[in-house]
């Protein structure tokens, strides 16, 4: 599954797109604060919100987390009335979502289409209610980030990741992020930790909580993400507490997944690690809100990129004045 390209309108802070935002298979969103990175990660995620689907990772219903992310239903609207509406372009086939921030609706040519139409023509598995497997969303929010930590404590969901052998990927992944040796991650007793393997070949399990708040937010994330494979995985601002080894690791792993990948970030350590990833089919979007909230864009290649970078190496602060620049 792909999304190949969205359009915005009356949706959260955005009135409009200046013209369509187009996807590959991995996608950095960089941009100002409040330039509208959130806003197209969650326009994303609303075709999953147009039916009650539950996330098995945050244990609500899609539309309710994008509700609760903004305080309620009326802030998912521009101007919090009318009518907000997202079209997407997903393996050549168009859809769109129609929403007063309580109630959606599927679209196509103007009429309303069903679930089994949606999940059948664009080939996404929702067996069992289950939307994680189709997108999955990490938002920039503490108490999300907490219940998605919870939540995978749950049996139902951490038998899936010993199942998988995601617990000791994921583990060794970790060893290459810093000096330790990892082998497994578990549950002892109803908290997160990692079994750590010491010279003399004894062993202890550390707390995730204990090894910084960069693998205390990403561990979780990565466990789901390997564990239930998502088609499409929305990110918002990957590099929170994390060290710049950790955002290489962060940035090769995904895109070694057979996932679409679309992340936001406001680091330059992002960038630069991307750089050295250089992940296929990767391009960075730099976004901009105008005075009337038309949100405009422009798309730079990997090697555009590393061009901006050159130039801006000795001062960070021109980066985003010649992303702005660059068509």
């Amino acid at each position: 599954m792909l999304v190949s390209q969205i359009d915005i309108r009356e949706f959260r802070g955005i009135r409009r797109c200046e013209k369509p935002l187009e996807f590959t298979r991995f996608t950095v969103l960089v941009g100002k604060n409040n330039a509208g990175k959130s806003a197209v990660l969650e326009a994303i995620y609303l075709l999953l919100a147009s039916h009650e689907y539950v996330s098995r990772a945050y244990g609500i219903p899609t539309l309710k987390i994008l509700q609760e992310l903004h305080g309620g239903a009326s802030s998912l609207v521009y101007g919090y009335s009318g009518i907000a509406g997202v079209e997407y372009t997903i393996d050549g086939s168009k859809i769109g979502v129609e929403t007063d921030g309580g109630k959606t609706r599927l679209v196509r040519d103007g009429k309303e289409v069903s679930t089994e139409w949606f999940a059948s023509t664009l080939n996404i598995n929702l067996s069992g209610g289950n939307a994680d497997t189709a997108f999955f969303m990490v938002p920039s929010d503490t108490a999300f980030l907490k219940k998605l930590a919870d939540n995978l404590m749950l049996e139902k969901n951490w038998n899936p990741v010993v199942k998988s052998g995601a617990h000791v990927r994921i583990a060794k992944l970790v060893s290459r992020c810093v000096d330790d040796s990892y082998t497994e991650a578990l549950i002892s007793p109803n908290e997160l930790r990692l079994r750590k393997e010491l010279p003399d070949g004894n062993f202890f399990y550390v707390k995730i909580s204990d090894l910084g708040s960069g693998l205390k937010r990403a561990v979780p994330v990565m466990l789901w993400l390997e564990a239930f494979q998502p088609g499409v995985v929305l990110w918002d601002d990957l590099e929170i507490s994390a060290h710049p080894s950790l955002v290489k690791q962060l940035l090769t792993w995904l895109s070694e997944k057979d996932m679409q990948v679309v992340i936001s970030t406001h680091s330059i350590d992002v960038l630069s690690q991307l750089l050295e990833v250089k992940p296929k089919e990767a391009q960075v979007i730099m976004l901009k809100k105008t005075a009337e909230d038309i949100l405009c864009h422009n798309t730079l290649s990997i090697d555009d990129l590393e061009t901006v970078m050159d130039f801006a190496q000795h001062d960070p602060r021109l980066i985003a004045g010649a992303l702005e620049g660059t068509r």
